[in-house]
């Protein structure tokens, strides 16, 4: 026996297949689209703000390399299937824009936990088959695979100029896009855009491990704020200000310490710059040093727990 929950179940499905190949076929292109003749990142996001595929004030990257683009966006609270969704309605709008100059759209879906941010392939050849109805909803929605983002696909080709030729293209994509994220929320970046940097330029040596390293250290660290940002929002929604450790935290240190903690970082600057010049590894507490500057105005406990850290182990760096 069916159960009710299951007939309710099928019969969405089957009126979403409906609706979705309703809107697929006759999902209009932006006004502006047919004047856009030449196709770039900046051309792409127009049309995609206009359609209102990617709303205003929701962070959006496009990059374009010979027939393929990328476009980066936020995921939200979308489902597997609404991605899966949104990445066609993407696609088609942009290949709908550009007849025949573009081969392949790959829309990733960011997200503040990476086992969320996904991403997703869409080919001319899918958008036209489901056009000329050789391809049912279904079919087309099953054909997309969800894939973890995680900078392993070695599709550089589907990369622009938004960061440099190297390892890890992806994953360094979606870095810069969680930067600009929590810029467009008001939070200094300026310590994560310098960690970008170093990244950028081990990434044009194509030292991977380096690379590597530094990706999943700069990826923890954005979580790390993005976590705060959230409790932020959480507290300015309810009313709650200074109730719980974040804000006690940013305010439990006097200015009086603030000025012994930029002591003692400045002495360990100092080390580093010696170790620097010995030819040591120094990349990581170079690093981690532009967090703690960030600290000292944001979270001095933080900051002096770290320093603390470090003073506690006498942390040396090795030779390169």
């Amino acid at each position: 026996m069916i159960r009710p929950a299951k007939i309710k179940q099928k019969r969405r499905i089957a009126g979403f297949s409906l609706i979705f190949c309703a809107a697929i076929l006759a999902y209009p292109v932006a006004p502006q689209a047919g004047a856009q003749s030449t196709l770039s990142a900046a051309n792409i996001g127009i049309i995609l703000r206009n359609a209102n595929l990617v709303k205003s004030g929701v962070p959006l990257n496009a990059t374009v390399l010979d027939k393929k683009v990328l476009i980066i966006t936020d995921r939200g609270q979308r489902g597997n299937t609404e991605c899966k969704i949104d990445a066609v309605m993407i696609a088609k709008t942009i290949m709908d824009a550009f007849p025949d100059q573009i081969m392949q759209v790959k829309v990733i879906f960011s997200h503040p936990d990476a086992k969320l941010a996904v991403q997703a392939n869409i080919t001319a050849g899918d958008v036209k088959a489901y056009g000329a109805g050789e391809l049912k909803p279904e079919a087309l929605l099953a054909s997309i695979e969800l894939m973890r983002v995680d900078g392993a696909s070695g599709d550089t080709a589907s990369s622009a100029a938004a960061v440099v030729q190297g390892p890890l293209m992806e994953t360094r994509l979606l870095l810069l896009h969680r930067i600009e994220s929590l810029k467009a929320h008001g939070t200094g970046v300026k310590p994560f855009q310098d960690l970008f940097a170093q990244i950028e330029q081990n990434a044009k040596n194509g030292d991977e491990k380096q690379v590597k390293g530094q990706t999943d250290y700069l990826a923890e660290k954005l979580s790390e704020q993005e976590a705060l940002l959230r409790q932020a929002q959480a507290k300015l929604a309810t009313g709650q200000r200074g109730a719980k450790a974040g804000s006690a935290s940013s305010t439990s240190t006097s200015m009086a310490g603030a000025s012994e903690l930029n002591a003692r970082l400045a002495t360990w600057e100092s080390k580093v710059n010696q170790w620097k010049r010995e030819g040591r590894d120094c990349d990581q507490l170079v690093a981690s040093f532009a967090l703690v500057r960030m600290w000292l105005t944001s979270n001095p406990d933080m900051a002096k727990k770290y320093l603390d850290a470090l003073d506690a182990t006498g942390v040396e760096p090795p030779r390169r």
